[in-house]
């Protein structure tokens, strides 16, 4: 089936969220993330956190599937040279097709037309799978810190959109 890459509009929040939390829903049992230990983390995702982050000035992008939001990403210039990417996601029972993929080439192919040298992500360190599978997209491994206020280590990855592209 096709999918389509599209930009969230504001009045979306709702949909974009309820993507976000079903997605990260699973990481969140896996390495056992709680609401009351991460409150921030993807899978408590609310709506308002998407209208603030539009406020903020983060794009969302939508895979959408015969009319249904599969998944999304999101991302933001956070200085002239380097973009931010985030809360990429797509619904369990759409796994295992190439829509992450897809999602993270549109923001690849955004930075590159856009003059961005690299994109920078943040993952659930543990989470050995998608840290393998950024890998394999061509991402670099920064480094690994632990935060006072989340239960688990932050691995950061980068991606040089001029080696990349």
């Amino acid at each position: 089936m096709a999918i389509s890459i599209r930009q969230a509009g504001y009045p979306e929040a709702e949909v974009v969220a309820h993507t976000v939390r079903m997605s990260f829903r699973d990481v969140a049992e896996k390495f056992e993330i709680t609401r009351e230990a991460a409150p921030t983390h993807p899978s408590q995702c609310e709506a308002d956190w998407i209208h603030r982050d539009m406020d903020d000035g983060w794009t969302y992008l939508l895979a959408v599937e015969e009319g249904a939001v599969v998944g999304c990403i999101a991302h933001k210039k956070t200085d002239a040279r380097t973009l931010e990417a985030q809360r990429l996601s797509v619904l369990p029972a759409h796994r295992g097709g190439a829509i992450a993929k897809e999602l993270n080439n549109a923001v690849l192919k955004y930075a590159g037309k856009n003059g961005v040298a690299r994109i920078c992500i943040s993952i659930v360190a543990q989470h050995c799978a998608l840290k393998r599978w950024y890998l394999r997209m061509g991402f670099s491994e920064c480094e690994t810190r632990q935060f006072e206020q989340l239960p688990f280590k932050v691995t950061y990855l980068e991606y040089d959109v001029r080696e990349g592209c």
